[in-house]
């Protein structure tokens, strides 16, 4: 599934390859699960931003 919407036309630069190392293997260390949040938070930006231009930022204050 991952794989396929890292193919539609409005998918963020390198999606699928993103979105499965985020999944793959998240850490049990407090920074990299810190780090996986963050990386998570900024890829769901961009997919927002690539389905709807108007919607507001959403920002990951602790993680940003």
């Amino acid at each position: 599934m991952v794989a396929s919407a890292g193919r539609l036309p409005a998918a963020p630069r390198d999606f699928a390859v993103r979105a499965q190392r985020l999944l793959g293997h998240i850490g049990d260390s407090t920074r990299r699960i810190e780090q996986v949040v963050a990386d998570a938070a900024a890829l769901t930006d961009e997919v927002r931003a690539a389905v709807s231009p108007d919607t507001a930022r959403v920002r990951w204050s602790r993680f940003s």
